[in-house]
């Protein structure tokens, strides 16, 4: 007995291909509906929801201008109070108010002054410095806080007046110091 071997054509193929693809995407379409299987994240698919209300965006809207409203009366209930603690004290008297550093660094020398009792709340330093009859001065804003206040900073060339003892001078506000010797 002899067993022929029957040849599919191309057409059978194609449409038992098909027919298995066909079926494997409803099955995973199933079971995707049924929970069992998740294809897509939840963050992936697409809401799409209905338009708000008039009556939900009449309540978005007072929603948001009480927020507002209330940002901006804390805004000026801080402001208030800042201005309040940040008042400042005397104009200080002596040289002990003043706490100068200074550090070289190559071919600079850095001046930081920070004037400790508080009374310099706006306006410039002005720095002085003599060396062997040379004179150099430098400006910068007082930068204020209700602690103490600083000069911004100073960075003075050592070029400028060369090398040996410096003497200081800070003026800030009109009133001048005696900082360093």
């Amino acid at each position: 007995m002899r067993i022929a071997k029957k040849k599919l054509s191309k057409k059978h193929i194609l449409f038992t291909s098909a027919v298995f693809v066909v079926i494997a995407c409803l099955s995973v379409f199933a079971l995707d509906k049924l929970g069992v299987i998740s294809i897509l994240s939840k963050d992936t698919i697409l809401n799409i929801s209905k338009e708000p209300t008039q009556q939900e965006k009449k309540s978005e809207e007072k929603t948001n201008q009480d927020t507002k409203d209330s940002f901006l009366d804390n805004s000026k209930d801080d402001k208030k109070k800042s201005v309040e603690k940040s008042k400042p004290a005397p104009v200080p008297v002596n040289n002990s108010s003043i706490e100068l550093s200074a550090n070289k660094d190559g071919s600079n020398v850095t001046i930081i002054a920070k004037l400790k009792e508080q009374g310099y709340s706006q306006g410039k330093c002005l720095l002085i410095i003599t060396v062997n009859g040379k004179k150099y001065s430098q400006e910068a804003e007082i930068i204020y806080q209700p602690e103490y206040s600083t000069c911004a900073g100073f960075s003075v060339p050592v070029s400028s007046v060369g090398n040996g003892s410096w003497d200081y001078l800070i003026i800030g506000n009109s009133t001048q110091r005696q900082a360093y010797n």
